[in-house]
């Protein structure tokens, strides 16, 4: 189910920027074609930096600590 849910483009932003994510997201709804599969036909990036981004548990658990940095002031908001 993870792998064709469109929310997992907002994973991409960082990489390929929020307009290719969002163009992505939306031909995924559209076509009901995954996300990884639309990354691989439309944007050059390497099969494991995608499997990398769209990793369930990565999203879950980011290692970034400016993305924690982040989240947590805008928690507090």
């Amino acid at each position: 189910m993870a792998a064709h849910s469109a929310g997992l483009a907002t994973a991409l932003s960082p990489t390929i920027g929020y307009r290719a994510a969002a163009k992505i997201a939306q031909e995924a709804v559209a076509t009901g074609e995954s996300i990884e599969v639309l990354l691989k036909e439309k944007i050059n990036i390497p099969d494991s930096k995608i499997k990398e981004l769209l990793n369930p548990q990565n999203l879950l658990q980011p290692t970034n600590s400016s993305v924690k940095l982040e989240t947590a002031t805008m928690l507090k908001r």
